[in-house]
């Protein structure tokens, strides 16, 4: 720092002195208040103790008590004592040795406030140039930023004067831009409207199969019967490959022998035609539809399904128009025997369908995989499986 002048870390510190000096006074007040109502209370004591029966510093102010209480001879002079001491005792909250050591507190720091303000006379006028210097400052600061501000202003009104060709570019680009979204988006709409028709189509194409299929079995049922009727489904079948056949037959296997063993349980004994899985596995492949009319399914509509069963199995939100195959079960109760024909033939149907299912595997066995890909008809001839489906039958 140049000669004569207050360095500014000095300058912080001294403010920052001063400030705790002024928020040190009314608390050094209110010990220094404390520390003579104690030196006054022991002087009350002392005097207590002139006028007492011998007895200690701590217990004068209760024998006092007790003699005035008691209004013993003389208790006069001690009660107005008393009286005082009991006033000083409220805030005398320092004890002895406690007031003693805020007493050399106090007048370390008063010794310290006395060192600062011996130092005033020197550095108040260093302090206020450095005052002065920092407003001058401020004030170079703020004159700096309003510069600033005025051009930034300057610059922003500038940018608002660009050529209105400009302006109308980018409202071009902007509609062109919007119009090129609007025609995205009606191709997309369009797109979406296709797709939707296809699907309507192909659901539509779906319905007139099914109901081909329905037609043709029918027919096929009521002029073979519905045990030969499934005699031809399962000889159809022989044109797929033996993978797929076994997997028919898995598949099929698996349905029958399920509701052989619950009858009850109507969730076995309906199918979603829609269901892709169902699809897949059996329903796009030869002689499934009429091998399952054959054993009872019959076709229904949702609407045609029994409320208790539509509401049972969550189905109230699907089409009306859906499509199922349903496994009608004859009442027990008041048909037995023609519950009990009726399991037993899918019993039998199911002990075949296991047994057919191992047939074909221990004829394709030694071909590994390759053994799938050999047409059905080649492993089992039709006059076999025929032959077959007959003695389970009849049996």
């Amino acid at each position: 720092a140049e000669q004569g002048e207050l360095p500014a870390e000095s300058h912080a510190r001294w403010t920052e002195v001063e400030k705790q000096f002024n928020e040190l006074s009314p608390v050094a007040e209110k010990m220094q208040r404390r520390c003579d109502a104690r030196s006054e209370l022991e002087k009350l004591k002392e005097e207590l103790r002139a006028l007492l029966p011998p007895c200690s510093p701590e217990e004068c102010m209760k024998k006092a008590q007790e003699l005035v209480d008691g209004q013993v001879s003389g208790f006069e002079s001690v009660q107005e004592i008393l009286s005082k001491a009991l006033d000083l005792e409220a805030t005398a909250t320092y004890g002895v040795k406690m007031a003693e050591k805020v007493r050399e507190l106090l007048l370390r720091l008063a010794k310290a406030r006395s060192c600062f303000e011996a130092l005033r006379p020197q550095l108040e006028p260093l302090v206020r140039q450095l005052d002065h210097r920092a407003a001058a400052s401020e004030a170079e600061r703020h004159r700096q930023r309003q510069a600033e501000e005025e051009a930034k202003e300057r610059e922003a009104q500038e940018a608002a004067r660009k050529p209105l060709e400009e302006l109308l570019s980018d409202n071009q680009r902007k509609m062109d831009a919007q119009r090129a979204m609007e025609e995205a988006a009606r191709l997309k709409r369009e797109e979406e409207l296709r797709q939707e028709q296809e699907k309507e189509a192909a659901r539509l194409a779906v319905e007139d199969a099914l109901l081909r299929m329905e037609k043709e079995s029918d027919v096929k049922i009521s002029k073979l019967g519905a045990n030969a009727a499934c005699a031809e489904a399962l000889s159809s079948m022989l044109a797929a490959s033996m993978g797929v056949y076994r997997g028919i037959i898995e598949g099929l296997e698996n349905m029958v022998t399920s509701i052989a063993a619950e009858p009850a349980d109507v969730r076995l004994r309906l199918i979603r035609i829609r269901n892709e899985g169902f699809q897949e596995r059996l329903g796009r492949q030869p002689g499934v539809w009429l091998f399952l009319r054959a054993l009872g399914f019959q076709a229904m509509s949702r609407e045609d399904l029994p409320t208790d069963m539509v509401a049972m199995l969550n189905l109230s939100s699907s089409p009306p128009q859906e499509r199922f195959l349903l496994l009608q079960e004859p009442d027990m109760m008041n048909a037995y025997e023609e519950w009990t024909q009726w399991h037993k033939r899918l019993l039998t149907v199911g002990h075949f369908l296991q047994e057919l299912g191992k047939l074909t595997f221990q004829r394709i066995a030694h071909l590994g995989r390759r053994g799938d890909d050999v047409a059905a008809s080649e492993v089992l001839s039709a006059k076999e499986l025929l032959s077959g489906w007959e003695n389970a039958i009849s049996s």
